[in-house]
């Protein structure tokens, strides 16, 4: 059922994030499109704006006296002055650049394109149009050939264009913001996630060490007999009699029974820890010696001299991880086990040198009961981590590059 609800939770959220992320998508292009049909409208508006310039000016230019003499058109410049218009002037083969209205930008006047409509040259700030002028010669006099040149400057379409592009701006804004909500969202969510899963496996895990302690309390006092029965009847049934390999495997499995009750009620054991200082070398060394004949490098060099924590919960971590390096690794293989001091925290690393963890197991290898061996209750990790998670630390497996798998126990300094 929870599984079904998490599934569902999951396709909701995927459907809420690509739902976001598409709107966002679609509002910036909408604006970057928008913003480009500005732009590609660009020389439309200016060339509209070239022929309400032309209209007018022409016009003007058709009022000229009889005697064909130009007209000024200062007052026809300042007319147009808040549309764009600045100068207005004509271009002959005889005369050059006559000034008909406003001030011409200091740039060259080069003879214009022979095209059909009008020459449009950017200058400045200005747009320079050439357009076919009316007929003068020289001495204000009508004449053979003459350009009309205008320069107005593109507000029409630099208001467009800027009003495009501070739309693009606010869509691109606006996109940002909602899918950065999106994948904020989208993180609060796996948090909760992850957060009711931490909670889900905890009362799990309190229900399992409840009805743990249960069975272990209950079992432990009958084990207790039935064990101390089962040596005294191994004692007296002698080695040769056909029965004393059945005694035997009763006194074995007994004592398997017990390590398990053992492993339980230190799975489910509770209360305030024991801090003390404690001289980390010695602490490895004591854990080393109960080894039997394991060959086990220690290298504490980078280690600090001594850590604060619970020393028998400690200890009982460690002979945890040294049996599983044992049972891992060949006999005769050599286990490293090492101390540093990491920033604030005291780590030690179990390396064993077996076949390493498969990959799928690896998440999987602290849980109660889980273990990938045929014999073993699959407890030893899972009570290590708990005790290492009562100091605040933390406790992860990985396999080593070389070959085995390394167990990593990080130990912060209290108070850290």
């Amino acid at each position: 059922m929870a599984a079904d609800t998490r599934r569902r939770m999951s396709g909701a959220r995927w459907g809420w994030l690509l739902t976001t992320l598409a709107l966002g998508m679609a509002l910036a292009v909408a604006s970057w499109a928008n913003y480009r049909s500005a732009r590609d409208a660009v020389s439309t508006l200016h060339l509209g704006q070239a022929g309400v310039f032309e209209a007018a000016v022409m016009g003007s230019l058709m009022e000229m006296g009889r005697g064909g003499e130009l007209p000024e058109l200062d007052s026809l410049v300042a007319a147009h002055a808040e549309t764009g218009l600045r100068f207005v002037g004509l271009l002959s083969e005889e005369e050059g650049l006559t000034v008909l209205g406003g001030t011409p930008l200091p740039v060259p006047f080069e003879e214009p394109r022979r095209t059909q409509g009008p020459n449009l040259v950017p200058v400045g700030e200005r747009i320079r149009t050439f357009l076919p002028g009316p007929p003068v010669r020289s001495g204000g006099r009508m004449g053979p050939r003459s350009h009309l040149v205008l320069e107005f400057e593109p507000l029409v379409a630099g208001q467009l264009v800027d009003r495009a592009f501070r739309s693009l701006v606010l869509g691109l804004l606006g996109a940002g913001l909602l899918m950065a909500m999106a994948l904020l969202f989208w993180r609060a969510s796996l948090r909760r996630e992850a957060e009711a899963r931490i909670m889900e496996e905890q009362r799990r895990l309190s229900t399992l060490g409840e009805l743990s302690a249960v069975l272990a309390h209950e079992i432990r006092n009958p084990l207790a007999s039935l064990k101390g029965h089962a040596q005294l009847l191994a004692e007296r049934t002698p080695a040769e009699a056909p029965e004393r390999g059945k005694v035997d495997r009763i006194v074995k499995e007994v004592l398997r029974l017990e390590a398990l009750t053992t492993d339980l009620l230190d799975f489910v054991r509770t209360g305030p820890l024991d801090l003390q200082p404690v001289k980390v070398e010695d602490l490895l060394r004591k854990v080393v010696g109960e080894a039997g004949g394991a060959v086990v490098e220690v290298e504490v060099s980078g280690a600090p001299d001594s850590w604060t924590l619970d020393a028998p919960r400690i200890h009982q971590v460690l002979h945890n991880l040294l049996r599983n390096a044992m049972e891992a690794s060949p006999e005769g293989a050599p286990i490293e086990i090492r101390a540093v001091r990491e920033g604030s925290a005291l780590v030690l690393l179990f390396r064993d040198r077996g076949e390493g963890v498969p990959e799928a197991s690896l998440g999987r290898i602290f849980e109660p009961f889980f273990t990938t061996r045929a014999r073993g209750t699959g407890l030893g990790l899972a009570v290590a981590r708990r005790i290492v998670e009562l100091h605040g630390g933390t406790l992860a497996a990985r396999n080593h590059p070389d070959g085995g798998a390394e167990l990593r126990v990080t130990l912060p300094e209290p108070g850290s």
